[in-house]
């Protein structure tokens, strides 16, 4: 089992946050630099928190060196993913 997301993303950002955008797409928020990867592991530290998943879990599968990015998230449903998106909102974590 596993679920796909579309995340826009934008780094070097003054504090952690998650919307849910009326397009479907999830934008995001990370305090890290787009250099080196950073923001990307940010990306991935942040929302395995969010959802309460291993990091393991969570892979970049489109769009590495944009902001634009396909998100595998396995052993959740997307209902799943997006049911505890929803609990967070707009909380800097």
């Amino acid at each position: 089992m596993f679920s796909v997301f579309h995340v826009v993303v934008s780094a070097n950002s003054s504090k952690r946050t998650v919307r849910l955008m009326s397009d479907g797409n999830i934008k995001i928020r990370i305090t890290a630099p787009p250099e080196s990867g950073k923001a990307n592991d940010d990306l991935v530290d942040y929302m395995s928190a969010l959802i309460n998943v291993k990091k393991s879990q969570i892979k970049i599968i489109k769009g590495h060196l944009t902001k634009y990015k396909t998100l595998r998230i396995t052993g959740l449903t997307t209902e799943s993913v997006l049911s505890r998106l929803v609990l967070i909102g707009q909380k800097p974590l």
